[in-house]
């Protein structure tokens, strides 16, 4: 027989008949291969007339899960556990059938010469005398001598593979104890198959792009075959989520600002905290307090005793503290309730007590703050003046191209209940949105987690590797409650976002409050980053600005009318090529008992190809819009700059006289201006209106006001 005949293609094993579709016949003109050492009851199992066909392979074709790095580690430690039992059972083998050769020989003849037959040792045993002598290349020569002179040769070798036994056992014990180790670094985090590939996923559907593109599809979905539909937000929303329960409201402002805090100034703080007083508290129809509520749980100041605080069961007073069990106890009406931190909602200072200092304890700072503000005003209206002149010029050129008509809308449309509130916006206000709902979302069903009991008698018994590891939770100690592991990771989000937890030491608490199943917590820092940063786009621009005032400047109007609002929303836009989105959040209870609210989505269109109503924006509104971030920046300018005051460790009759050396220099230098040259016209314009916004400002602004000079 040929070897060409020896050798079988595919195509003829897969012909070849079989009792399964992976085990095939061989053709009886091929060889069975007969193992020399195969004993009679290996013979009884084992196949010679079968072969298998590899069909595939776990290493080359897909798999739903596959091994983390963590599961990878265990599976070496598997795999260097055994091959140590091996070793020492083999050893084992070998010894125990030297010493019965031993035996026989030394029953027999002293004077004879014996050799040992081929069969005398089995293939395992001549691998473990192979593997004691294989280092110094001997092997070989010590088994021909083994087979040779077996009396004089047994002796010296079961010594050797005594000695090599108790030096592996040893060996062994060390390694159980780096294997103990690695299982406990290890275990635990090899258990969690989703995370990774969740990381990859999430990183990519929380892109502006995937965001935009999804409600796109979903609009080009419910638009086909409706051609009155395809491009206005007349239909059903495009997305739709409820939102169950207020309270989560609240420690989603609690990650935003902790995290705007750290990467934001003060004055970027002001317009942050109006962004989320327009956008989150009024749109959702949330507690005014709710952001200074939310910064003092973050500041971990403790609420005190006697604060009238907002609670589930109405309102209260705090009437103790149990600083163990981090519970306050609220009296509302005639009863009393034991309640955490994250129930309360501290009430404004004007009617409850609170930590920090009131103004009436410093009458002299209050009187001499009254007497400087008629200055501080003043200056401020006459820079109000100039700026409103400017903006006052664009507006006329802009309306002698267009002349000023008002939007044409529908008489007997109705404004919207005072249950709902509408916003339209572009991409950013849009992915803000989406992102809160996130952050809302996983905030949500993190508490739904903390409220099972993951320390039942089921859950208590410890697996096989628990109990060697050591790792099962001691019988009688305290179980913690569903309060104290909401607030535990409340607290680990909060010092991840401060920067003052690294990443694995905050996946390493989920886990440990939440098991395997808090993998969605692993990239909430970068969810609530994106959000801020669609919080900061937005700050930066003026359209964005005016679409965020024209909500409010449209419900002091009379209220949200959504004819109106959209053809003022497209004429603020212009004709740019960008996205309008409609946002609506009802406030109404739904079918299910617990239902707070609904958040709808509506891609609106693109601006540039949807048809704008005749006529043109009023003047009016663009002077709110102007005004509408810059007074609320000044009032909370204000409020900061009060509590500087009050907190400040200066008298305050010094404070008086430094302002007023510096206001004095500033006089001065405005002499000096005086003798600079003139320019033209417009230059002189706008040098004058600089030195009148220097007068009456604070030193520290200077190097502002000079920069512009110099531009």
């Amino acid at each position: 027989m040929t070897h060409t005949q020896s050798l079988l293609t595919w195509e003829q094993i897969h012909a070849c008949p079989g009792p399964t579709p992976s085990y095939h016949e061989l053709p009886p003109q091929i060889p069975r291969r007969v193992g020399s050492q195969r004993s009679y009851a290996e013979s009884l199992v084992l196949n010679d007339d079968l072969v298998s066909q590899t069909i595939g392979s776990e290493d080359f074709s897909y798999s739903h899960m596959r091994r983390n790095q963590y599961e990878e580690a265990l599976f070496r430690c598997e795999d260097d556990h055994f091959e140590a039992d091996v070793i020492l059972e083999t050893t084992r083998s070998a010894i125990a059938q030297l010493e019965l050769l031993q035996k026989e020989l030394e029953a027999l003849e002293e004077d004879g010469a014996y050799k040992l037959r081929e069969d005398a040792l089995s293939a395992v045993q001549t691998a473990a005398i192979r593997r004691v002598y294989a280092h110094n290349g001997m092997d070989k020569e010590v088994i021909k001598l083994l087979f040779m002179n077996p009396k004089g040769c047994i002796p010296r070798v079961v010594e050797r593979l005594k000695a090599k036994e108790k030096e592996w056992i040893t060996e062994k014990v060390v390694l159980d104890q780096r294997i103990r180790e690695i299982q406990k670094q290890n275990y635990y985090l090899s258990l969690d198959h989703r995370s990774f590939y969740f990381r990859q996923a999430d990183k990519k559907d929380t892109t502006t792009k995937v965001l935009v593109d999804t409600i796109k599809e979903l609009a080009a979905k419910q638009s086909e075959g409706n051609e009155a539909h395809a491009q206005l937000d007349t239909g059903a929303a495009h997305m739709e989520f409820a939102f169950t329960d207020h309270a989560v409201h609240k420690q989603v402002l609690r990650l935003l600002l902790v995290c705007a805090k750290r990467q934001f100034t003060k004055r970027e703080m002001a317009s942050c905290r109006a962004l989320l007083q327009e956008l989150v508290i009024e749109f959702f129809k949330l507690t005014p307090n709710f952001i200074d509520s939310a910064e003092l749980e973050n500041s971990g100041v403790q609420y005190a005793i006697g604060s009238v605080v907002a609670t589930p069961l109405g309102e209260g007073t705090i009437v103790k503290y149990d600083a163990a069990a981090k519970l306050y106890t609220v009296r509302v009406g005639e009863k009393e309730a034991e309640m955490p931190r994250g129930d309360l909602l501290i009430q404004p200072a004007s009617e409850s007590p609170n930590e920090c200092p009131s103004e009436e304890e410093k009458p002299e700072a209050k009187e001499e703050v009254k007497e400087e503000e008629p200055k501080e005003e003043e200056d401020k209206m006459e820079e109000e003046e100039t700026e409103k002149e400017e903006t006052e010029k664009e507006e006329t050129e802009k309306m002698e191209e267009t002349e000023e008509t008002p939007i044409q809308v529908e008489v007997d449309e109705p404004a919207i209940p005072a249950t709902r509130d509408v916003v339209f916006g572009g991409n950013n206000l849009y992915v803000f949105y989406r992102l809160y709902q996130l952050i809302y979302t996983r905030l949500q069903q993190c508490f739904t987690l903390c409220q099972t009991d993951l320390y039942t008698e089921s859950n208590m018994t410890a697996h096989a590797v628990e109990r060697a590891l050591g790792e099962k939770k001691e019988e009688g100690s305290a179980s913690p409650t569903a309060v104290d592991r909401n607030v535990e990771l409340m607290d680990a989000m909060i010092h991840l976002l401060r920067g003052e937890l690294t990443n694995q030491g905050f996946e390493q608490k989920c886990r440990q409050v939440l098991g395997t199943s808090g993998y969605f917590l692993y990239t909430i820092d970068r969810v609530v980053t994106g959000c801020l940063r669609q919080i900061q786009n937005m700050m930066s621009d003026a359209m964005n600005v005016q679409l965020i005032a024209l909500r409010s400047y449209l419900k002091q109007q009379g209220g949200i009318r959504l004819n109106l609002y959209r053809g003022n929303a497209l004429r603020v836009m212009g004709e740019t090529r960008l996205n309008l989105f409609r946002i609506e959040y009802d406030d109404e209870e739904g079918e299910e008992e617990h239902a707070k609210g609904t958040l709808r989505f509506w891609y609106v269109g693109c601006v540039h190809d949807l048809a704008r109503p005749s006529g043109c924006m009023s003047s009016s509104f663009f002077k709110y819009a102007e005004n509408f971030m810059h007074v609320v920046k000044e009032e909370k300018a204000e409020e900061e700059g009060e509590q500087e005051k009050a907190n400040s460790p200066f008298l305050t009759r010094s404070r008086a006289r430094a302002l007023h050396e510096s206001r004095t220099k500033l006089e001065m230098d405005e002499v000096v201006d005086d003798f600079v040259p003139e320019y033209e016209d417009e230059a002189s314009g706008k040098k004058e209106r600089v030195v009148r916004k220097r007068r009456g400002h604070a030193a520290d602004e200077e190097d502002v006001v000079v920069s512009k000079k110099v531009k």
